[in-house]
């Protein structure tokens, strides 16, 4: 409405000139000029409420169109963070397939017994040394014999009467003695200690006459007083 009286206005001015023009033979020179001086003000007052107006429409245009752009670029925003969103599901779901693939591909696990564990021999070990015994014989009583009528003999060399007597008595049970400890000497024999580390921790020692084929590091089973290689 505003901008139609603007229009009117500006078509109306020339004919206030016009108007003016006619009656300069009535009206002095200076109502004239202010006449003109009025009209020429009415005149660019309206032009400049127009371009005022048409500056306001196209800035009212500018910010409708600048909305309409914003709009667009939050529509195509939420568009991408929706392909995005639908992009992250699909490889989510791909992901979960594909294991689902291998689990049912794997092969089903065995379920594999151990062995129970051998029992401890408990007369099985190692033989930790073997070292070698001399063992004094028993005498028979014949050596103190032979040795007490020898030692007599001696004795009776010396002295007459109860001193020669009591010399075979010293001579017989000196003769007794040596004769006893010969014969033990004579019947002495060697024999083998066996040290055995046993497989329970326990230690034994076994004593043997002939420790042949048996060494350190060997390994043997007791039983009883022999040894048994295994």
């Amino acid at each position: 409405m505003k901008k139609k009286s603007l229009i009117l206005v500006l078509l109306a001015a020339p004919l206030a000139f016009g108007v003016v023009a006619c009656n300069k033979s009535d009206s002095t020179a200076a109502q004239v000029e202010q006449q003109l001086a009025e009209a020429k003000a009415q005149a660019e007052k309206a032009e400049q409420e127009l371009a005022a107006l048409r500056e306001q429409e196209a800035a009212a245009k500018a910010e409708e169109a600048q909305k309409q752009l914003e709009a667009a670029q939050a529509e195509a925003e939420a568009a991408r963070k929706e392909a995005e969103d639908a992009k992250a599901r699909a490889a989510a779901a791909e992901k979960a397939s594909k294991k689902k693939q291998a689990a049912a591909a794997a092969p089903t696990p065995v379920a594999v017994s151990k062995p129970e564990p051998k029992p401890v021999c408990q007369d099985c070990g190692t033989v930790a040394g073997v070292s070698a015994v001399q063992v004094q014989g028993e005498g028979s009583g014949m050596g103190a014999v032979a040795g007490a009528i020898a030692g007599a003999v001696i004795g009776h060399q010396f002295g007459r009467g109860q001193g020669n007597t009591a010399a075979k008595v010293v001579g017989a049970a000196g003769g007794g003695y040596a004769g006893n400890e010969i014969e033990k000497r004579m019947r002495s024999s060697t024999v083998y200690d066996v040290t055995v580390q046993m497989d329970n921790g326990s230690t034994r020692t076994v004593r043997v006459a002939d420790p042949s084929g048996i060494s350190s590091g060997e390994r043997v089973r007791v039983e009883g007083s022999n040894l048994i290689r295994i």
